[in-house]
């Protein structure tokens, strides 16, 4: 029986971008399935979060925001642009959601929200300063 061949640091490190990828794609087609369930169900999320339904026009607009993120990131998933945008997107989102916590029938669902979408913007940023890294490190060899 033969054991596997151990990879050099060197070689494992140049192989992790293309993870970065990977992962950074995955966030670009659960911005597409965020955005279509703004887009085509905001009366379903507004019951759901206890919210007046005359906000259903601006869960569509943050539908149309989502799903363009997500073209950009599948397009282009090693690009730190369009992540950076979900970002914004996301202090958006936890800044609406934090009115409607206010407004809302349902308070406790507007919680669960807001710490789904804090983790998320966590993650966001997490992967948008690690694009950004490797972009810098792409522009300062090209440079050299």
């Amino acid at each position: 029986m033969k054991l596997p061949e151990m990879k050099s640091l060197k070689e494992r490190v140049r192989a992790k971008p293309a993870l970065d990828g990977t992962v950074s794609g995955s966030f670009g087609w659960l911005s597409w399935g965020l955005g279509l369930a703004e887009l085509f169900t905001p009366h379903m999320l507004l019951d759901w979060l206890g919210v007046d339904e005359e906000a259903a026009p601006i869960v569509r607009g943050f539908g149309l925001r989502e799903i363009a993120a997500g073209v950009g990131i599948v397009q282009n998933p090693m690009g730190p642009q369009f992540l950076w945008a979900r970002v914004l997107g996301d202090v958006l989102d936890l800044a609406t959601l934090g009115y409607a916590l206010k407004k809302s029938k349902k308070p406790e669902r507007v919680g669960l929200a807001l710490g789904i979408v804090g983790a998320i913007t966590l993650m966001d940023i997490a992967m948008s300063l690690r694009l950004s890294q490797i972009s810098a490190e792409k522009r300062a060899r090209r440079a050299a």
